[in-house]
């Protein structure tokens, strides 16, 4: 296996595998756009990577479709479980590549997503209350004959976000920060690979829920630690994660806990870590910005439904 000088080498992540998720993304999938946005009234661009464009309006399809590709080869059926973004990603990306799939929703997911699903030709599965039960059942099906997809710690999958990454390298001529989501952690990770990559010098934030810290407690402690979650109206971000994850290693290498990666031949790399409570106009990581050059964060990835949020802005 030919390994890379990144973060999370060791992981099974190789330079062929990111090669080839970028080379079905683009195949399937059109860059999504990098739109300006002055109105974050920051001293430096900011820019918001709209991967609400995606078929079903998700950056999860991506990872989805490198999974799919790589383990559809095999004649293997597929499972996983999601609270609704990874699924539908599994769901689209079953279709488009035939490839045979059960989806594990909590009974608790979105009703418009659940809805979203059931007009898909995989086998619908409602189980658990919670991310962490749904989970676990899709888990007990893996080791029953079937090939577990975990939505954020599969290879496949985190090589697949990496994709993120590499369409604003290719946009941006100058060096830049990046601010993700970090719930498990897949988005986070594969960015970071990808910013590994680029012939910039890039910056990776990662912005997690307060009330849901499995990632940032994780990679604190060199390993998983089952939390406490709290309410957040961005349901993608809830949950725990599973024992053998890989992401807090990947995120931990990059440097989360020094904010400072290792240099490498194409320049200086530094990551951080803030965590924000609902929602993000009350509670701007201010800090963050006058360090930095260019930014931009992934938007419309789903991770709140449109019925929390609506319900808090009529609230405000």
């Amino acid at each position: 296996m030919t390994t890379l000088g990144l973060p999370g080498s060791g992981t099974g992540i190789d330079e062929e595998m990111l090669d080839g998720a970028w080379e079905v993304v683009s195949r399937h999938l059109p860059p999504t756009p990098l739109i300006p946005f002055p109105q974050a009234g920051f001293p430096v661009p900011v820019y918001l990577k709209y991967d609400g464009a995606q078929p079903m309006g998700t950056f999860k399809v991506r990872g989805a479709l490198a999974a799919l590709t790589a383990y559809g080869a095999a004649g293997k059926p597929v499972v996983t479980a999601s609270v609704g973004n990874h699924a539908l990603g599994m769901a689209y990306g079953s279709r488009l590549l035939s490839v045979d799939s059960t989806v594990v929703v909590p009974k608790t997911a979105a009703p418009v997503k659940i809805a979203a699903l059931g007009r898909y030709p995989i086998n619908l599965v409602l189980e658990g209350d919670d991310f962490d039960g749904a989970e676990r059942h899709a888990l007990d099906l893996g080791r029953n004959g079937m090939r577990y997809v975990s939505a954020y710690t599969d290879r496949y999958v985190i090589a697949g976000q990496s994709t993120l990454a590499t369409e604003v390298a290719n946009v941006l001529d100058e060096d830049f920060t990046v601010v993700v989501p970090a719930g498990g952690g897949g988005l986070l990770s594969g960015v970071a690979l990808g910013a590994r990559r680029a012939k910039q010098d890039v910056r990776v934030v990662g912005v997690e829920a307060d009330a849901c810290r499995a990632l940032s407690t994780a990679v604190a402690a060199g390993h998983v630690v089952p939390v406490p979650m709290g309410e957040t109206i961005a349901d993608g971000l809830y949950g725990n994660l599973e024992p053998s994850s890989i992401t807090p290693r990947i995120v931990r290498d990059c440097g989360s806990s020094s904010d400072t990666w290792p240099r490498s031949r194409s320049g200086g790399r530094s990551g951080s870590w803030w965590p924000v409570r609902d929602w993000w106009p009350r509670a701007r990581p201010r800090p963050l910005w006058p360090r930095c050059a260019t930014t931009w964060c992934p938007w419309a990835g789903r991770n709140s439904s449109t019925t929390a949020l609506a319900g808090i802005l009529r609230e405000d």
